[in-house]
């Protein structure tokens, strides 16, 4: 399947989420809140009121108990958790990415140096990577390259109108 069929097909799909999601939400005149005009602002009004009430607007933050249905925990929990997970998704991706290499090439500048010493080996790579297409920097192609790229990349045609999709989809 092309590139752009799977993008045609998420954004069909993200129409009708998102008609759901319309209908999920009701009629703001529904709400039992004395704001009535906007979503946010019947929150706001249920803020209002929780803040004023006994638990001096600290109602369900819980930072010592395990996760539950019934508390939150503060924001500032909440940032030690993600910065916490964030840690280990980095130290697993970058031993995945070394996958055992050797200790003298697991920086990118000691895999320059070792190529910089290999001369007939950095020379051949050069030409071989002077064919290739950049990530770098912007290049301008003739349509028979373009072309190319797109067939290898399984994109389709990259020149589709996606908001055109996208409207069409929320119908």
């Amino acid at each position: 399947m092309k590139l752009i069929e799977r993008i045609n097909l998420f954004i069909d799909k993200t129409g009708v989420v998102l008609k759901g999601i319309k209908g999920d939400i009701g009629r703001k005149s529904a709400l039992e809140t004395d704001h009535k005009d906007s979503l946010v602002g019947a929150v706001n009004e249920l803020k209002t009121r929780i803040d004023g009430s006994a638990t001096g607007g600290n109602a369900g933050i819980d930072d010592e108990s395990a996760a539950s249905a019934s508390t939150v925990y503060s924001s500032q929990k909440t940032k030690q958790l993600i910065d916490e997970a964030k840690a280990e998704v980095t130290q697993t991706v970058k031993s995945e990415i070394l996958d055992g290499a050797e200790e003298a090439y697991d920086t990118l500048k000691e895999v320059g140096a070792y190529i910089t010493q290999d001369k007939s080996g950095a020379a051949a790579m050069a030409e071989q990577i002077g064919k290739r297409l950049r990530i770098d920097e912007s290049q301008v192609l003739t349509p028979e390259q373009k072309a190319a790229v797109e067939a290898t990349l399984n994109l389709g045609d990259t020149d589709t109108d996606f908001v055109a999709r996208f409207e069409e989809a929320l119908k």
